[in-house]
């Protein structure tokens, strides 16, 4: 199997360009000390948040023990950290970024995916002021779903 960068196989790196500045790869390289997780991706949100994309069965040891993984990030870069599993279906992926709202459904028309909010609460939580929550959702799938051109809340 081909040494993987940045969790990104050979043949994932011939097919994705990615620009990473030093920074950015500073704080992948500082999550993967602190979790042992070599993340998929990560992404520096509108709401200022960063996400660390991880595969499914690593979820557990990059959170960490009672989240402590979390909260080290979270202390060291003075930012909100989430970590979203990744799932190769789209459903299942959309499902992991908006965690821990609830979803009631989804829908696809055309390239936008519909998202139905279990409650009021939910939906506002999901969409954020001036829909910067649901542009930062955006961008995390559209980088996995390049086919998605947009989420909306319904």
């Amino acid at each position: 199997m081909p040494q993987a960068f940045l969790g990104l196989s050979d043949l994932e790196l011939e097919m994705t360009r990615v620009k990473i500045d030093n920074e950015l790869f500073q704080l992948v390289v500082h999550f993967s000390k602190i979790s042992g997780v070599s993340p998929k991706d990560t992404i520096l949100g509108q709401d200022e948040s960063m996400t660390f994309v991880v595969d499914a069965a690593e979820i557990g040891r990059a959170i960490g023990p009672n989240g402590r993984n979390v909260r080290v990030m979270e202390e060291a870069l003075k930012k909100r950290v989430r970590i979203v599993a990744y799932d190769p279906d789209l459903g299942n992926f959309i499902k992991n970024t908006v965690r821990p709202l609830q979803l009631e459904g989804m829908e696809m028309d055309g390239n936008t995916v519909i998202l139905h909010a279990a409650d009021q609460r939910s939906r506002s939580l999901l969409i954020g002021r001036n829909a910067m929550h649901l542009r930062t959702f955006e961008m995390i799938v559209k980088r996995f779903f390049p086919q998605v051109d947009e989420l909306k809340v319904a």
